[in-house]
C-alpha cells in the first residue's frame, strides 16, 4: 500500500508538472487579461461564440444565418458548435474574452491528462501512464507545424477545437481499451466519441481508427459488439449536426489543399529525430515485456493441461513403482486419454530415463495450449512425472 501512494504521488507530480509548465509557457498573465485574441485565423473564431449566445439560443438553435460576413453565411453550419457552448457557458461566469481565451488552450492543457488516462484506462503499470503525460511535451511544443492541429503554433493560429477534440478522442480510447476487457462503460464510449466528433473531425478518424486497431488486437463476437454498439451510440448522439454537415458539404468552400509527399519531414521533422532512439526504446521494451509475459502464460497453460491429463492417484502409482507413460503417435491421435500409466522399474535407472523421454516426446508434440505458442519445453513434463523421477 506504501508503495502504490508513492506511485500514485509521484504520477500526480509528473502530470500537474507538465500542465502547469505548458500553462506557464502560454502566459497566464496573457491569458488573465481583459483583452482579445487574434493571431491567425483565431481573430475570426472571437465571433461565433458571441453570435451563438445573442442570437442563436435565445431562439433554441444551435447553427443558423448570420449577415455579418459576405452576403451572409451559415453560422456553425460547417464548423464545430461544441467549443462554442463550452465558451458561452464559461462566459456566463467570467468575462467573455477571458473565457475565449481559457477555452482556446483547454485542449493543450488537457492533453498530458488524457495522455495519463488513456495509460491508467489501458491496464499499463506505474510509471507508464506518467510517462505518457510527460511524452506529450515533445508534441506540443512542436514548431515544424502551424496548422495541423494539436501543438501550441497551430491552436494559436486558431485550431483550438482540434486541440479539444485530440485530447477526448485519447480518453475515449482509453475507455475503449477497458471496455473491451470488462465488458462496461458503453455509454461513456458513446458520449466520449460523440463529443470527440463535435469538436473535430480529424481526431475522430484518428479514434475510430485506433477503436478497430483495439478491438482486432483481442477479436471476438462480444468484444466487437461492444465497440460496433459504442460507435453507434456515439453516431446517434452527434448525428443532429453531424447528418447535416455530411450533406451540405458541397456547399463549402474549397481550401485548395496539397497532398503531402515529403512524409519523412512530414512526420519525423528535423527538430523531433533526436526522439527517435528513445521512442525505440520505449517502443521495443514494452514488446519484449509482452512477449516475455504470453511465454510464462503458454508455460501455465501446458502445467494445467498436464495437470489435468495425468492419472490423479500420484501417491498410490508411487508406491507400486508406475510412471506416467505416453505414447507419442497415438498421443497425437488419440489426445490426452492415452496417457496411461506404464509399471517401470524404480530401480533401473535406465527404466526412469525411458519413462522421462517419453513424456517429453509427447509434450514436445502434442500438448494444446490456449495461446497458440508450441508446446514443447520441460517445466511442465518434469511437473507431470516429478513423483519419483528423481
Amino acid at each position: 500500500m506504501r508503495r502504490r501512494s508513492a506511485a500514485s504521488v509521484a504520477s500526480f507530480v509528473a502530470v500537474g508538472g507538465v500542465v502547469a509548465f505548458i500553462f506557464w509557457q502560454l502566459r497566464p498573465d496573457l491569458l488573465l487579461a481583459h483583452t482579445t485574441a487574434s493571431g491567425g485565423d483565431m481573430g475570426a473564431h472571437v465571433q461565433g461564440p458571441a453570435y451563438l449566445r445573442d442570437h442563436l439560443l435565445p431562439h433554441w438553435r444551435l447553427t443558423g444565418w448570420t449577415p455579418d460576413w459576405y452576403d451572409g453565411y451559415p453560422a456553425l453550419t460547417f464548423y464545430f458548435p461544441l467549443p462554442s457552448l463550452v465558451i458561452v457557458a464559461l462566459g456566463l461566469l467570467i468575462p467573455y474574452v477571458i473565457a475565449f481565451k481559457l477555452v482556446t488552450v483547454l485542449g493543450l492543457l488537457t492533453l498530458p491528462v488524457a495522455a495519463w488516462a488513456l495509460g491508467r484506462l489501458s491496464g499499463m503499470r506505474d510509471p507508464g501512464p506518467a510517462c505518457l503525460a510527460v511524452a506529450t511535451l515533445p508534441f506540443v511544443f512542436e514548431r515544424a507545424f502551424t496548422i495541423y492541429g494539436g501543438n501550441i503554433p497551430s491552436t494559436l493560429a486558431g485550431e483550438f477545437a482540434f486541440s479539444i477534440s485530440l485530447s477526448l478522442a485519447l480518453v475515449f480510447l482509453g475507455v475503449v481499451a477497458r471496455g473491451l476487457e470488462t465488458g462496461r462503460h458503453r455509454a461513456l464510449a458513446g458520449g466520449l466519441l460523440a463529443a470527440t466528433a463535435l469538436c473535430h473531425v480529424i481526431p475522430t478518424l484518428f479514434a475510430l481508427a485506433g477503436a478497430a486497431v483495439l478491438t482486432l488486437m483481442r477479436l471476438d463476437r462480444r468484444r466487437l459488439r461492444w465497440t460496433l454498439s459504442a460507435a453507434a451510440a456515439g453516431g446517434a448522439v452527434a448525428g443532429f449536426w453531424v447528418l447535416p454537415f455530411l450533406a451540405r458539404l458541397a456547399y463549402t468552400t474549397d481550401m485548395g489543399w496539397e497532398k503531402i509527399t515529403t512524409y519523412r519531414t512530414t512526420l519525423l521533422p528535423g527538430d523531433l529525430r533526436w526522439v527517435a532512439p528513445p521512442l525505440a526504446l520505449v517502443v521495443t521494451v514494452p514488446l519484449l515485456l509482452v512477449l516475455h509475459h504470453r511465454l510464462r502464460t503458454c508455460e501455465a497453460d501446458r502445467i494445467k493441461w498436464w495437470a489435468k491429463g495425468f492419472p490423479h492417484n500420484h501417491d498410490r502409482d508411487q508406491r507400486r513403482g508406475v510412471r506416467p507413460r505416453a505414447p507419442g503417435p497415438a498421443l497425437e491421435r488419440q489426445g490426452p486419454a492415452l496417457l496411461v500409466p506404464q509399471p517401470v522399474p524404480a530401480g533401473r535407472r535406465g527404466g526412469r530415463r525411458a519413462g522421462r523421454a517419453g513424456c517429453l516426446d509427447a509434450a514436445r508434440r502434442a500438448a494444446p495450449t490456449r495461446c497458440g505458442c508450441p508446446a514443447g519445453g520441460l517445466v511442465p513434463c518434469r511437473l507431470a512425472v516429478g513423483h519419483g523421477v528423481g
